[in-house]
């Protein structure tokens, strides 16, 4: 598309890549309203126009369902803006209106509702976006973000970049995401931008950028994260606390052997498992006050029969004691009532 068939509207963002502006005059399927994304200069030195071309052919690719599905759930570029013949940008849909929120210290403002504004307190997230979600929230939107990965990873798109400013949540009516930021993903081992790591989210060191491994390593960070209230936290404990199942995914997806990390799919089996077991009010664990002590070697052999705690008894020493001075306090009194009775 000539980009002088484009009418811009509000402008949206300007990022380090370029800048968005709505297009109120374009609809994708009819219904999705529009915007444009426009490189900066030095971006469309790099940028690599065939796989951006590629991109945007997968619709016409893929079966219906599938297409309808990744248009509902990601930004993925629907055509490629040109102007004088070369590239300068492309069109995507629009964050739907349920990832847009507004924020206590911002009223009247909008912004899309990245991950990172979960990756707090609870009583900061309740005090900037006047809720705080619950586990079984939690929980149902890290199933839903597994399940991103799975579809995309079975369509061999590798996202990268995975980090809470490219997904957005929403929890109503129930919790799901969507994914912003398509065209720097890694599509069929290729890459339309040069693949960046935001800072806190980077693979360890060595390891190759932009795989499926590298996706899960990411998401267990989050999961992490998600969970523990902070930005930067690596202890799995908390997510223990919720389900043992979860943490010990959490501690394979961060480790360096790529083969031992679970899949996608594996993650949103037991995420859908812990989310309908779990009850709708409960909120996240606390936060360990101190180290878990060690764990004590389990004896070898037959089980053994617990110990039985009895209540504590008064010892029968000192209930012999304060009968005996109960004793002779009424034989003295005796002894004083046969006094006076002798002295009338």
């Amino acid at each position: 598309m000539e980009k002088q068939q484009i009418v811009l509207g509000e402008r949206l963002g300007d990022g380090g890549q370029g800048v968005t502006y709505a297009v109120p005059t374009l609809q994708i399927n009819s219904a999705w309203p529009v915007v444009y994304k426009q490189y900066r200069q030095e971006t469309l030195a790099g940028l690599n126009t065939d796989v951006l071309g590629n991109m945007v052919g997968l619709f016409a690719e893929i079966d219906f369902e599938r297409g309808s599905w990744l248009g509902e759930h990601t930004a993925w570029p629907a055509a490629v803006v040109e102007e004088g013949g070369k590239t300068v940008g492309f069109l995507m849909r629009a964050a739907p209106e349920e990832f847009l929120l507004e924020l206590s210290f911002a009223p009247g403002a909008r912004r899309v509702a990245g991950l990172e504004f979960l990756l707090n307190s609870p009583a900061y997230v309740k005090r900037v976006l006047g809720v705080e979600p619950t586990s079984k929230q939690r929980l149902a939107l890290l199933a839903d973000i597994a399940r991103l990965l799975a579809e995309l990873h079975d369509l061999d798109i590798v996202i990268g970049d995975l980090s809470p400013k490219n997904i957005l949540f929403a929890l109503k009516p129930s919790p799901h995401c969507f994914l912003i930021d398509c065209d720097s993903v890694r599509f069929r081992g290729e890459s339309a931008l040069p693949q960046v790591q935001t800072p806190e989210w980077a693979l360890p060191e060595g390891e190759p950028s932009a795989t499926a491994a590298g996706d899960m390593y990411k998401f267990g960070l989050l999961a992490i994260r998600l969970f523990a209230g902070e930005q930067h936290a690596r202890d799995s404990r908390k997510l223990a606390a919720i389900d043992p199942m979860l943490g010990r995914l959490a501690e394979r997806s961060i480790a360096a052997d790529l083969a031992a990390r679970p899949s996608a799919k594996e993650w949103q089996q037991h995420l859908r498992t812990a989310a309908l077991r779990t009850p709708p009010e409960s909120r996240t664990a606390p936060e360990p006050t101190r180290p878990l002590p060690p764990t004590r070697p389990q004896p070898h052999g037959p089980l053994r029969r617990p110990p039985v705690y009895r209540r504590e008894t008064p010892s029968a020493s000192g209930t012999g004691a304060f009968g005996c001075v109960f004793f002779l306090v009424v034989l003295l009194l005796g002894i004083l009532s046969g006094l006076l009775l002798v002295s009338r």
